[in-house]
């Protein structure tokens, strides 16, 4: 019987750089939206669509990549430039831009009764691109911009379970508007963004929420700063993508930085334009990027998926290791020159890393692919059970 595979049953564009394209978001394209994960289902909503904002909401199901309509957020103020997260099986929408101007307002909505519930608004004034920070209980929620188009340094702190709010102290750097933060390994961080003096920045800096202290890391990569990107995690690693800079380049490019030595690695660009401001999220080895502004200003309706490395150089353990042909349509060959591994078997997986299955060589060199599925695989290649090689392979 043929393994049944995800992405057979959907019309989906595989690159030879593993993004994987996924049914387009199924409402009208936009772009400064956002999206949340709860419970493998991931929430995408808010944002600009044509200069008009929305409150709509839809649901990709990551089990099946399958589309659905929720409920809009409540009342009639549309915002574009909000930010969200996600607590106790509900998320949370705070601020944006809306119809009379920055907005304070924070809505929480129950996954469990598809039900939006007004929770406590942000003391003063209202944020516009604000950058969020979950903790679990408490949640940073710093940045942004004020109505008069002056850039924030205010840092506030927000606890989900008595719906309060307190402000700690302000950034130790100039205010940032449209920075990307996230969180990882209980430490915050946050790029990019444009301060008031429109300078687009490139510094990253830690946050420690024990003693609400920012510390810079280092530098990006490239010389130019940025705004509109993705600051994310998966797999345990930080890695940021796209963007604009002040030179209105639009990027598609993503990199994983290296806490060892604070450096940068870059990854696989995403197929077709650079793009800024779409709606993004992660979960497990994941990354899942929908809408935004391509280049010449043409918004997108396109969604992504990209599996983030897992601590494993994707190549090869060993450097006598080879496989061909990548795609394969039937028999898949391993090239092992200087080294002879016994008893190879190999265990193949999907981009989540659920194990599909494990294969043995008809000889000493060919595995026979041919029952498998089309599909994009994680080959894990064992001599004597000990990992000897990891391949992603494209069956055709």
């Amino acid at each position: 019987m043929k393994l049944l595979f995800t992405f057979l049953f959907l019309n989906f564009s595989v690159s030879a750089q593993l993004w994987i394209q996924l049914p387009d978001f199924p409402a009208l394209k936009r772009d400064d939206g956002v999206a949340v994960v709860v419970n493998n289902k991931a929430y995408f909503g808010t944002g600009l669509i044509e200069w008009a904002a929305t409150i709509d909401f839809h649901v990709l199901d990551l089990t099946n990549y399958s589309w659905s309509t929720m409920s809009t957020m409540p009342g009639t103020t549309e915002r574009q430039y909000a930010c969200a997260f996600a607590g106790n099986n509900c998320f949370y929408v705070f601020g944006g831009d809306g119809v009379g101007g920055a907005l304070n307002s924070m809505y929480k909505y129950d996954t469990a009764t598809n039900t939006w519930i007004a929770v406590a608004s942000k003391p003063g004034n209202g944020l516009i691109g604000a950058v969020c920070m979950n903790f679990g209980d408490k949640v940073i929620i710093s940045g942004g911009k004020f109505q008069n188009g002056k850039a924030s340094a205010e840092v506030w702190e927000y606890t989900i379970s008595n719906d309060s709010w307190v402000q700690k102290n302000n950034y130790p750097f100039s205010g940032r508007w449209r920075a990307s933060a996230t969180v990882h390994n209980n430490s915050g961080y946050l790029i990019f963004g444009r301060d008031s003096s429109g300078f687009y920045r490139k510094e990253l800096y830690r946050y420690t929420p024990a003693t609400d202290n920012w510390s810079k890391i280092t530098n990006f990569a490239l010389p130019e700063g940025r705004v509109y990107s993705s600051l994310n995690v998966a797999s345990g690693k930080l890695f940021v993508f796209g963007g604009q800079d002040s030179l209105n380049h639009f990027y598609k490019d993503i990199w994983y930085f290296n806490e060892s030595d604070s450096s940068w690695l870059q990854g696989p660009d995403i197929p077709g334009v650079g793009r800024r401001g779409g709606m993004s999220c992660a979960l497990g080895t994941n990354f899942f990027y929908s809408c935004g502004l391509g280049e010449g200003d043409k918004r997108l309706t396109e969604t992504w998926v990209t599996d983030i490395p897992v601590g494993i150089k994707e190549n090869y353990l060993s450097n006598n290791f080879s496989i061909f042909p990548n795609p394969v349509n039937s028999m898949l060959t391993i090239e092992t020159p200087e080294q002879h591994f016994e008893n190879l078997n190999c265990n193949y997986e999907d981009l989540f890393g659920r194990t599909l299955g494990n294969l043995r060589p008809i000889n000493s060199s060919d595995f026979d692919l041919s029952e498998l599925n089309p599909g994009v695989y994680i080959f894990k290649f064992y001599s004597e059970n000990k990992l000897i090689a990891v391949k992603k392979i494209l069956k055709n």
